[in-house]
């Protein structure tokens, strides 16, 4: 189920192990991009049996992801009623459902404390997978209950030994790797045009606001303020496209450029951190998107 998948050695050593041995809670944490849900499919089909194509059908698979900022109660509730039904048992494999939890971190305090009796004592024939960006975002009375797994970045050397043979030209796998840090869902979803990924339509959307001049940059300002979750996923997306630009100056050697790229790193930094404390999000922005 791994194979053809691009994952640096660490990490798919370790789900391997634990398509091979599974306990009855996973946790797949990396950061925005990294392919959670890819290989959280992956290692459902491993664990059922069954092609990734084929798992959406499986009729003891679960997937909860809802478009909400926040899983509530009551889709947890659906969740835990899934649990009480009975498996048909069949010979080769302790597990016979899989319950999968996109973006886990959406589940408030009280949500993730209901959920904790369904990881301390699921039913033996199932596994509950998760996924965060971080596993500091769940409680650590979830993260005893559970296996964890951090999906690490590959290197451009893993990046372009998998796509040499699916007619990537190198110019632009180097060019969207700086871009996507080597955070494959990313990576991935920047050189397939057909495949979206949320991360990938914020890069596009900072694209276009660094191509405009700063005055006509803050007149979105308005809008972009309203969306907290989108502002984090637009910081995101500026610092890697300011990575990525200070590695292409790095190569030419334009120190000017470089340390241009670094003050813009600098106030992106700054204002992520002062967005978490709950600042003034307008008039963040507003220097943000004039200083950058």
């Amino acid at each position: 189920m791994l194979n053809d998948l691009l994952i640096h050695p660490r990490t798919r050593a370790q789900l391997e192990h634990f398509i091979a041995s599974p306990s009855h809670g996973l946790l797949l944490s990396g950061p925005e991009g990294s392919g959670k849900r890819t290989l959280a499919n992956a290692v459902s089909a491993g664990l059922l049996g069954v092609t990734r194509t084929k798992l959406i059908i499986h009729p003891y698979y679960s997937l909860t992801d809802p478009a909400e900022t926040v899983i509530t109660i009551e889709e947890l509730r659906t969740l835990q009623r899934l649990l009480t039904l009975k498996t048909p048992k069949s010979e080769g494999s302790s597990i016979h459902r899989v319950l999968t939890i996109i973006d886990a971190n959406r589940l408030r305090t009280e949500a993730q404390n209901a959920f904790l009796k369904n990881l301390e004592e699921p039913p033996t024939d199932t596994c509950i997978i998760l996924t965060a960006n971080s596993a500091g975002d769940l409680l650590s009375t979830i993260l005893s209950r559970v296996q964890h797994i951090t999906i690490l970045p590959v290197s451009l050397d893993m990046a372009q030994e998998y796509y040499k043979t699916r007619g990537i030209p190198a110019t632009v796998l180097q060019k969207n790797y700086a871009l996507s840090q080597g955070q494959v869902g990313l990576l991935d979803s920047l050189l397939q045009s057909e495949t979206d990924h949320p991360l990938k339509e914020w890069v596009d959307k900072a694209k276009i606001l660094l191509s405009k001049q700063p005055g006509e940059r803050i007149l979105q300002t308005d809008e972009l303020s309203k969306d907290k979750p989108g502002i984090l996923m637009l910081l995101n997306a500026l610092g890697r496209i300011v990575h990525a630009a200070m590695v292409s100056a790095s190569n030419q050697g334009n120190s000017s450029a470089i340390k241009r790229w670094q003050n813009s790193l600098n106030v992106i930094q700054e204002t992520h951190e002062a967005i978490k404390h709950n600042a003034n999000t307008k008039l963040l922005l507003d220097n943000l998107l004039l200083n950058i």
